[in-house]
């Protein structure tokens, strides 16, 4: 769930919280340092960030996007994740459709860490997710 404010034609500032499953390294002995679970963790995450639409010709346009994200504090059995915090970063070509509707292809990089808290040890763990991600948009 997510609200966006426009600045000016170009700049937009956007805001979201939302639930995103992660999977995190749970150490369960002392003794035996090289024993972990994988622990499946649904966190509640706060996005902010800005928007930029940077070229637009026809109906090709360059979008850009940067924003921050925090984590919530969330425990499971054994294991406690801390807060954490990260980043996005996101380049956009998109095709406009038609008067709201458009179709984009494009890069996105996503950083991410926390402190976790497990059976037998804290360990900080981060996450890289870089890639294609393919979008379809729809104004109302």
């Amino acid at each position: 769930f997510g609200t966006q404010y426009a600045l000016n034609e170009t700049y937009n500032l956007f805001s979201s919280i939302g639930l995103n499953q992660e999977h995190f390294l749970n150490q369960t002995s002392e003794l035996y340092p090289g024993n972990f679970d994988l622990t499946k963790v649904v966190l509640t995450r706060l996005t902010l960030g800005a928007k930029a639409e940077f070229w637009k010709k026809n109906k090709f346009s360059l979008d850009t996007s940067a924003a921050g994200l925090f984590t919530f504090r969330k425990r499971i059995n054994t294991i406690v994740i801390n807060e954490g915090a990260g980043f996005i970063l996101e380049v956009l070509p998109k095709y406009k459709l038609s008067e709201k509707k458009s179709i984009g292809l494009g890069l996105k990089v996503e950083h991410q860490f926390q402190r976790v808290y497990g059976t037998a040890g804290i360990s900080r763990q981060e996450r890289d997710t870089s890639g294609l991600e393919l979008k379809y948009i729809a104004d109302f």
